[in-house]
């Protein structure tokens, strides 16, 4: 380790400077050696070797030209030794002419006491400082030269000795190598960047492949291309517009100016991405304001500056194009021209997807529609069969009861009649008359009842809560039942179709225990269960198995077919010998 004094900014005079200059320039260049070789960052290096290069050989000013591409001329200049200010008075910098030149063209050391007295010194422009001595030497790396570094204006001596030329070149071929690994360095960290970006590209697309042909839904892939291709090359807005005709229509935007993208029409042969699709060539515009391809109306309209267009194509046709766009130019490169365009690939071919299965939902939607519709139609003719039946089999029933009380009422009448016309008295004839009255009194209660049993005149009055209030107290008179109703309703009205279908089901259920069940009691309930109305009919009677329906007939399958006409369940649970249950179900309303 040094001591202290050796480092730089030690020194406490010229005399105790040429004292120790010999060590304190070796401790320097040791120590500009390990910083020069830690650090990496190209910037950095190129400053602190000139700084370092002023301070251990002495000097006032210092520089360091770097070689453009060509080795023709100078692309970077370092200065040290200069304010600001006095860099803005100087004006341009230098580009490698004169002395910097020659040593471009002939890269060997250059040691001059009074630049201004060799031919090949071009002299200094307005206001820059005097410089008088001069030493210039290559900066190398395994024989390439990257730079010079430039000293003048020697301290403490009249001129560059020898020892300072031969620092120089030390130093020089320090800075080669720093300079040579910071580029390296420079070079793996782009490498790794453009790797990790071509990986993190590769994992989107991937991404983007499973989004794509897993989405059926044509608007939701374009909305997913939009979204992945704005991330992946930081796009402050994306767009896809479809074709419509003769123009383009942005159907999805997202981003910074999606609300004033999506919608857009332009007319195709107007615009470049009309181009763009027809050629189903990609194109980037670095300015959409020098470029006249751009419409300006979208460009204005947009705040354009940098875009990128990549076509959508279908078989051998576009059908739209994808568009990156940023406010700023230049913020795309070839390498986002690339990645946009695959982009645009798998979307093309999401899209194609998500449109065949579209189209093949909708055909299957129009199959399900029409079988729907055959079904509908089939219920239909069903239900109407089935009320022609239930029709046949309300008159079947009327003719018999027509048949076994009014018709055998009406015969009694006729054959009393002809009984009395032979009576011998005319009081034998009064009596027989006073029997035929009341059989005709019977005879017509009976086709009374038969006509209320029709269509009950309450029911269209008041309701069906009132016509089984009259049709159970009607049967509890005529027999030996105890007949119970319980009724509890939210609304006492409802659909007329529905009300005849509960009363025709308990008049039959009733008509069905008076005349088979042998019961002593019945009980009737209508309740409300959510949008349900639910009819019970239940007796005490000997019941029946009903696997084989004995004892209901014609009479069951009509109440199932009442029941189905109004999209209802019948339930009959019985056993044997311990009575019969009849439950019907109905919706409210029609449709339910």
């Amino acid at each position: 380790m040094a001591p202290p004094s050796l480092y730089r900014g030690a020194t406490t005079g010229t005399e105790q400077h040429h004292k120790h200059a010999p060590a304190q320039r070796l401790w320097e260049l040791i120590e500009a050696g390990v910083f020069l070789s830690e650090e990496l960052q190209l910037d950095a290096v190129l400053r602190r070797i000139v700084e370092t290069a002023c301070r251990v050989i002495g000097t006032r000013y210092g520089a360091l030209g770097v070689l453009n591409e060509s080795r023709t001329g100078l692309s970077n200049f370092i200065f040290h030794g200069l304010t600001e200010a006095d860099r803005e008075r100087i004006g341009d910098l230098p580009v490698g002419r004169g002395l910097l030149g020659a040593l471009i063209e002939d890269p060997k050391p250059i040691r001059l006491a009074d630049l201004s007295r060799d031919a090949r010194s071009v002299g200094f422009p307005d206001n820059h400082p005097p410089m008088t001595s001069f030493l210039g030497v290559p900066i190398r790396s395994r024989g390439e030269v990257y730079g010079n570094l430039y000293l003048t204006e020697k301290q403490a001596a009249e001129g560059f000795s020898e020892e300072d030329e031969q620092l120089a070149i030390v130093l020089a071929g320090q800075a080669g190598a720093a300079i040579e690994n910071a580029r390296l360095f420079e070079s793996a960290r782009s490498a790794e960047a453009a790797a990790g970006r071509r990986l993190m590209e590769l994992e989107s697309v991937h991404e983007l492949g499973i989004a794509v042909l897993s989405e059926v839904d044509p608007e939701r892939v374009l909305r997913i291309v939009a979204r992945r291709a704005r991330e992946l090359v930081r796009a402050d807005t994306a767009a896809i517009a479809l074709r419509d005709g003769d123009e383009l229509v942005v159907r999805v935007a997202v981003g910074v100016r999606a609300s004033v993208a999506e919608g857009l029409r332009v007319a195709m042969d107007a615009t470049l991405a009309g181009a763009v699709m027809k050629s189903r060539e990609p194109v980037l515009v670095p300015d959409a304001l020098a470029d006249d391809r751009m419409s300006p109306v979208v460009v204005r309209r947009l705040n354009l500056r940098s875009v990128v267009l990549a076509p959508l194509v279908q078989g051998s046709e576009g059908i739209g194009v994808v568009m990156l766009m940023h406010d700023e130019p230049e913020r795309f490169s070839p390498d986002d021209l690339f990645a946009v365009s695959r982009f645009a690939s798998l979307a093309s071919l999401g899209l194609y997807n998500a449109t065949l299965v579209a189209t093949e939902r909708r055909r299957a939607d129009m199959e399900a529609e029409l079988a729907e519709t055959r079904v509908r139609s089939e219920l239909r003719d069903q239900a109407l069969k089935a009320a022609i039946r239930a029709q046949e089999d309300e008159r079947s029933r009327i003719a018999r009861e027509l048949h076994d009380s009014a018709g055998q009422a009406l015969a009694s009448i006729l054959l009393g009649l002809k009984v009395a016309s032979d009576e011998p008295t005319l009081q034998d004839a009064r009596a027989r008359l006073s029997d035929l009255r009341e059989i005709a009194a019977e005879a017509a209660g009976e086709v009374r009842r038969i006509s209320r049993e029709l269509r009950p005149s309450v029911l269209d009055d008041l309701g069906l809560e009132a016509a089984l209030e009259r049709l159970t107290s009607d049967i509890g008179e005529r027999t030996t039942l105890k007949v119970s109703l319980s009724v509890e309703l939210s609304d006492p009205r409802f659909e007329p179709e529905f009300e005849i279908v509960l009363y025709r089901v308990a008049q039959e259920a009733l008509t069905n225990t008076v005349k088979y069940a042998g019961a002593g009691r019945v009980d009737v309930s209508l309740e409300e269960h959510d949008q349900v109305i639910r009819l019970t009919v239940a007796d005490d009677g000997s019941g029946f198995d009903p696997q084989s329906k004995v004892g209901l007939g014609l009479g069951l399958r009509g109440m199932e077919e009442r029941a189905e006409l109004v999209g209802g369940s019948l339930d009959v649970r019985s056993t044997p010998g311990a009575g019969t249950t009849v439950v019907l179900d109905v919706p409210k309303k029609l449709g339910e």
